[in-house]
């Protein structure tokens, strides 16, 4: 990365409003518009007031100085806030424009090799009227026209799906990104992972525990080992592999405890961790035990102390009109269309790309997500997390508030959990 060089008698175009929230870590500086934030500390904060206000560099550090009167300190400080200002583009009018590309989540079967107790698709038998491989193949060509975006594949287990290898290398030269969400027990031999690494661009394997009494509570007996075989499968390969689990309070302590002993004990040490909620849906809707981000949070920065890479929530610069309904076509294993990817009546679009031109379908998605964006939520208007919350989860909205335009749990609580998520991504 090029260092900038800041011209001493320079003024910054920094952001034109400004809110701040005092947090025990420092003090987040958050523009709503833009959006973009910092975490910043006392000393930074007083230098950064001064630029806001349009004072050049050497105007804010001498005002620093006349409260501090030490010239080390000023100077480190206003180094430190200058690097924060590039590294998070805390500038005024940078925010990109979301992306005019749909990507979609297809599911290419709803037959899995188990029956986990925490499936929010309930998967388990192959639907009488799957997609075949040559109507697969079609909606890829419709869905490209877009151009290049993400495509995510998962079931069910993918790899159970019939012409499975060949659908990826169908998609793989129209330039998409791949990803595959997968148990992992399909790839037994070290061929079947380096074959796998040339042809997606992201994978992740489910488990479930850090200890083997755990996953196989939900994933079922004997699966924890074989998995960790599988896992180790992909070391050496140059590839990254993601680790997807499900944190639940019943789960929570023995990964939070244990997390570190099972990566150290693993050959493969080119891991991430992506660490989620259980849903309360399918079979998940079962489980006693559930969960809330105030666990992944906790696993999170436990696991940063142990230098695990989390995959954490992503806040890019962009304005966040919602949570993803209707933002990326989910297509089931039978071509039904849904505008979530947890699939059942409330998220249903009454399409089907055996009947429905893709070009139509994507309009109606568009039509949708506009209709339901967060602009049009008079809850979220005055809120200074509007564009980076996006307005909460439409499907539990519509379930509990019978409006998607409706925030189901929008309340000071919910608030401080999202601030704390900000400066958990701006702890240097």
């Amino acid at each position: 990365m090029v260092k900038k060089t800041f011209e001493l008698d320079g003024r910054l175009n920094l952001p034109k409003k400004v809110s701040f929230v005092n947090r025990p870590e420092g003090i987040l500086c958050i523009e709503k518009f833009n959006p973009s934030f910092i975490l910043v500390d006392n000393d930074e904060f007083e230098i950064l007031k001064e630029l806001l206000k349009g004072l050049s560099i050497k105007e804010a550090s001498l005002i620093g100085y006349s409260k501090r009167k030490n010239v080390p300190l000023v100077e480190e400080k206003t180094k430190n806030l200058l690097k924060k200002i590039e590294k998070y583009n805390f500038y005024e009018g940078l925010n990109k424009p979301q992306d005019s590309k749909w990507p979609m989540h297809l599911y290419l079967t709803n037959k899995c090799n188990l029956k986990c107790k925490t499936c929010y698709k309930d998967a388990g038998l192959k639907k009488d009227d799957e997609l075949t491989t040559k109507e697969i193949f079609s909606l890829v060509d419709s869905f490209s026209k877009q151009g290049p975006t993400n495509i995510v594949l998962s079931g069910g287990e993918p790899m159970l799906k019939k012409d499975f290898f060949k659908i990826l290398e169908y998609i793989k030269p129209y330039g998409h990104k791949i990803n595959v969400v997968t148990n992992g027990l399909l790839i037994k031999s070290r061929t079947t992972a380096e074959r796998l690494t040339k042809l997606v661009d992201f994978l992740q394997i489910s488990l479930d525990g850090a200890t083997e009494h755990y996953n196989d509570f939900y994933r079922g007996r004997g699966t924890y080992k074989k998995i960790l075989e599988t896992i180790d499968m992909f070391s050496d390969l140059d590839f990254t592999l993601n680790i997807g689990m499900i944190v639940s309070e019943y789960n929570f302590k023995d990964i939070k405890q244990n997390i570190g002993n099972l990566f150290n004990s693993l050959k493969n040490k080119n891991l991430k961790l992506n660490v989620s909620n259980l849903l309360d849906k399918g079979r998940g809707k079962y489980c006693k035990s559930k969960g809330d981000h105030n666990l992944i949070n906790e696993i999170i920065n436990a696991v940063k102390d142990l230098n695990i890479k989390p995959k954490q929530w992503n806040v890019p610069t962009i304005r966040t009109y919602d949570c993803g309904f209707a933002r990326s076509v989910t297509v089931d294993s039978n071509g039904e269309v849904y505008f979530c990817p947890v699939t059942n009546e409330f998220t249903k679009s009454n399409l089907n790309i055996r009947t429905s031109n893709f070009d139509f379908i994507l309009q109606s998605f568009k039509e949708m997500n506009k209709s339901i964006s967060v602009e049009n939520m008079e809850n979220c208007l005055d809120c200074d997390l509007e564009y980076l919350c996006g307005g909460g989860c439409r499907l539990d909205n519509l379930e509990k508030r019978n409006s998607y335009l409706n925030p189901e749990d929008c309340n000071k609580n919910r608030r401080e959990l999202l601030y704390q998520e900000l400066v958990n991504l701006r702890l240097d």
